[in-house]
């Protein structure tokens, strides 16, 4: 049995930034702090804050700036959903 990650912890110090590639569908939630979500050809400023989400709605490259100290989750939207900041990083669920 192997167990994929399903979604990432990413802690941000103030002014640092995530690359996600090809991240069309996945989930950006904050769960503390202030980051700013920005995806290939996408003039908007997409401001995610704690307690807030944003589901990426582009394909290519996507990037995460920490306004603030940052707690972000990223991966499957279902799964982000029921995590918190408690849940291991890379929790999963088995693939056949």
């Amino acid at each position: 049995m192997i167990t994929r990650p399903n979604f990432v912890r990413i802690a941000l110090k103030a002014r640092s930034l995530y690359r996600i590639a090809n991240g069309l569908g996945l989930k950006v939630s904050c769960l503390r702090g202030q980051v700013w979500v920005t995806q290939s050809n996408d003039p908007r400023d997409i401001i995610v804050t704690g307690g807030n989400s944003f589901v990426l709605d582009r394909p290519g490259v996507a990037v995460v700036f920490a306004f603030t100290d940052a707690l972000t989750l990223v991966g499957e939207p279902e799964l982000v959903a029921g995590a918190n900041e408690n849940t291991p990083a890379g929790a999963g669920r088995s693939a056949a």
